[in-house]
């Protein structure tokens, strides 16, 4: 069933006192708590159903660039632009770990299918793999020649994928061994974004050269290219069941595409700058965008129409993750 925030109070409502400074977002496991990291190194945890704030953590330095839950939605990290790594008790609030391995920011988090290892790339043009309860770092792999801007890891946990917007390929590592086992080659120009798909056999990049790639990652080769948009590809995402793919771009648009028929089913526009992330919710039904226009806005996938749009004030959303596929919006326009 949908929301109905007829009787919702925006002035109280969670991105009305500070959508305008927050940079990205991320969703506990569960769907029922919903953390956002602000341009001045705050982050905010909010409960989703009640939109009541729960804490706000401030141990950051300059923007938050980064956030992730734990896959036991205990634990949330987060990646600042201060070089650091900080992992908080979502109970308690406080800091637990201070992770200080890079010496640029860190743009990307991700945790490992068991959450023991957090990886973290960074504008160092390194990544990080952490062990979670001792806090240590175990290995440091290089190889990018610039910012690690996304990372995700195998379905079993034995292999990161990173890229970056200074390569033309896309790297996998062995996280025991520290080599990069396979590279795959095809960008023409860096490489922004990746996704696996929900069965962890394939996955898609987009990139500088406005294609969409879909690799099968045990084989190391491209499957298919999607063609399509005007401009640089900054977000890709896998729906649900794997069978559709939603893309954002430099053109301001979205698009989503057919993965088995390799077509583009539809194109999505409203955003007036360039759109940073896209991403499925509601078991598939929509489709959430962030955007440079300081717009977030949700769509409806069969109809191709903008439902809701929430406006930011001063500063830029660029992300969004938002991992369940049933939750609905906090609030609408």
């Amino acid at each position: 069933a949908g929301s109905n925030f007829q009787n919702t109070a925006f002035d109280k409502s969670v991105f009305a006192s500070n959508f305008k400074g927050i940079y990205t977002l991320a969703l506990s496991p569960d769907g029922e708590l919903l953390a956002m990291g602000d341009f001045e190194g705050q982050i905010y945890l909010y409960r989703t159903a009640d939109r009541k704030h729960l804490l706000t953590f401030r141990r950051h330095n300059g923007c938050i660039m980064s956030l992730a839950f734990s896959p036991d939605g205990q634990t949330l990290a987060s990646g600042g632009l201060d070089n650091l790594v900080k992992l908080w008790d979502i109970e308690t609030g406080n800091c637990l770990k201070t992770f200080d391995q890079h010496s640029d920011r860190v743009c990307s988090i991700s945790f490992s299918p068991d959450g023991s290892i957090l990886a973290s790339g960074s504008g160092d043009s390194s990544i990080s793999l952490w062990d979670v309860y001792l806090g240590n770092c175990l290995k440091v792999l290089y190889g990018h020649r610039s910012w690690v801007l996304s990372l995700v890891f195998s379905s079993d946990g034995s292999t990161l994928i990173s890229c970056s917007p200074g390569d033309c390929d896309i790297r996998l590592w062995d996280i025991t061994t520290e080599v990069c086992v396979k590279v795959l080659k095809g960008h023409i120009g860096g490489v922004f974004a990746l996704d696996l798909n929900p069965h962890g056999k394939t996955l898609i990049s987009g990139g500088n050269d406005c294609s969409i790639r879909l690799w099968d990652i045990s084989k190391g080769y491209c499957i298919k290219t999607f063609h399509g948009h005007k401009d640089k590809v900054l977000s890709v995402n896998f729906s649900p069941d794997g069978r559709t793919i939603a893309t954002g771009s430099y053109d301001y648009s979205l698009r989503l595409w057919d993965v088995e028929k390799e077509t583009c089913i539809k194109v999505l526009q409203g955003h007036k700058s360039q759109v940073q992330s896209v991403i499925f919710a509601n078991k598939g039904k929509t489709v959430i965008s962030t955007s440079m226009d300081l717009s977030v806005r949700w769509w409806d996938i069969n109809t191709g129409v903008c439902i809701r749009t929430l406006h930011g004030q001063n500063h830029i959303t660029l992300s969004v993750a938002w991992k369940p596929d049933n939750l609905q919006p906090l609030n609408s326009q």
